[in-house]
């Protein structure tokens, strides 16, 4: 073990450590966690950390000039219902509690979000396919969806031109720059 450590220090750490300044390798060394990147992820991990460990001393770094202003600030900042992922599969049982967490967490902070919905069309007097993705948004847990018909359709969105549709009024989006 200890002389994995080495080869670990030897091979990935020294190579980087000039590129960490003495000011910053001194304000490490005072901290218990330090984690790199104020983006969502690192923000997250930050706020779970705080409330796992509220007496831990936390620093975050970020290279840019504010929080969540590179990856992050490139995302679809979507809230998806977990309609499409597999029946059983991690991502979609962590999309439906993410989602309600997220709004919850939203809430709690007052981070400004819209519940605008979703509207999955389909073309064809076939709803084979909506019935399908229906049966597989209920075996995730989706519960809030309704059928819509092409009357229904055309009330809300005049423009469009469907035979039925499917609508999710738990999809959201949030602004992460506010």
């Amino acid at each position: 073990m200890r002389d994995a450590t080495r080869l670990i220090h030897r091979w990935l750490i020294r190579p980087f450590r000039p590129r960490i300044t003495d000011r910053l390798a001194q304000i490490m060394d005072r901290f218990d966690i330090c984690i790199a990147g104020a983006g969502v992820v690192g923000l997250a991990i930050a706020h779970r950390l705080l409330e796992a460990f509220p007496k831990a001393s936390i620093v975050l770094t970020e290279q840019e000039s504010g929080f969540g202003q590179h990856t992050s600030s490139r995302l679809s900042e979507v809230i998806h219902a977990g309609i499409y992922y597999a029946p059983g599969s991690l991502k979609a049982r962590l999309c439906v509690e993410g989602k309600e967490a997220l709004y919850a967490f939203c809430d709690k902070y007052r981070v400004p979000y819209r519940r605008i919905g979703k509207l999955i069309l389909s073309n064809s007097g076939c709803d084979q396919a909506i019935t399908k993705l229906a049966h597989n948004a209920k075996s995730n847990g989706v519960d809030d969806l309704e059928y819509w018909s092409e009357d229904r359709i055309k009330v809300a969105e005049p423009a469009v031109k469907a035979a039925h549709g499917l609508y999710s009024p738990s999809t959201g989006i949030l602004d992460s720059h506010q």
